[in-house]
């Protein structure tokens, strides 16, 4: 049972990469707690101090990836059908200008 939050979570509510998270407990400025877990109120005081004038934006809200996950899916979806018009498309532009190169180059 973890004693405190991970350093995943805690890097995810700073708005940060966890590698950052782990650079700071290097260095000694957040002390976890023997499982890896971090405190908190003793991260956020002791870390916190040093970031004045670091702010970052945070983390994506979560309506906001799910979003953007709803329209990559479908164009995910459409990609066969765009494919299959384009291929539609280019196949017009060669029978219409084969013929005209082949001229061009006799």
């Amino acid at each position: 049972m973890r004693e405190g939050m991970s350093q995943r979570a805690y890097a995810r509510r700073c708005g940060v990469y966890v590698r950052a998270i782990q650079h700071t407990i290097e260095t000694g400025v957040i002390v976890p707690f023997e499982d890896g877990s971090i405190e908190v109120e003793q991260a956020d005081a002791s870390w916190g101090a040093l970031r004045v004038g670091h702010d970052r934006p945070g983390p994506v809200p979560r309506a906001e990836r799910e979003a953007r996950d709803r329209a990559l899916r479908a164009v995910e979806k459409r990609k066969p059908e765009w494919s299959a018009r384009l291929d539609t498309e280019l196949d017009a532009l060669e029978a219409y200008w084969k013929p005209q190169l082949d001229d061009l180059l006799r």
